[in-house]
């Protein structure tokens, strides 16, 4: 994908960022490192979702919760211009070593918390020919740009499973 659309996928390794913890916690803001080669192209505005890959947590560390399956957890609001920052020191995120890192990175508001409905990537029935290979089969940066077809098909799961959600209350 050359041009940019607008729409993202940030990765989430669990194993240092505890996004089923941001998540169950029902956190309506975080903030999100991006590659330093996107610094120009991530907008306020821009939406994205928020990409689990392989949950490779011991399950000591895990302490009694389960493995994140890899899959879409969240769709997010772009809500500020890139900005090199210093690494967030919060209880979910699990820093690797004592420094602390400045990279670039935007605040994001968590539109959709699919924590409990993920889209998982092995719901064959869900994705296609025509969804971004790099957000079924994944990719070692921490983010890359989507379609708007893949972002809008998302979305409208999102909807469908909020509407679920609430008729099983």
């Amino acid at each position: 994908m050359n041009e940019i659309s607008g729409y993202w996928a940030f990765s989430c390794n669990p194993e240092r960022w505890e996004i089923d913890t941001d998540l169950n916690n029902k956190i309506e803001y975080d903030t999100l490192t991006i590659r330093n080669s996107d610094k120009d192209k991530i907008h306020a505005g821009h939406m994205g979702v928020i990409r689990v890959g392989n949950d490779n947590r011991t399950k000591k560390y895990l302490n009694e919760k389960q493995r994140l399956l890899p899959g879409v957890y969240a769709i997010v609001e772009v809500i500020t211009e890139p900005e090199l920052m210093e690494e967030p020191i919060l209880e979910y995120w699990q820093s690797k070593g004592n420094t602390v890192q400045k990279r670039f990175r935007v605040k994001v508001k968590i539109s959709r918390n699919l924590i409990t409905c993920p889209i998982l990537i092995t719901q064959e029935d869900f994705w296609d020919s025509n969804d971004d290979s790099l957000l079924i089969k994944g990719f070692q940066g921490s983010t890359f740009p989507i379609s708007s077809y893949s972002f809008d098909k998302i979305y409208s799961y999102s909807k469908q499973a909020d509407f679920f959600l609430i008729m099983n209350y």
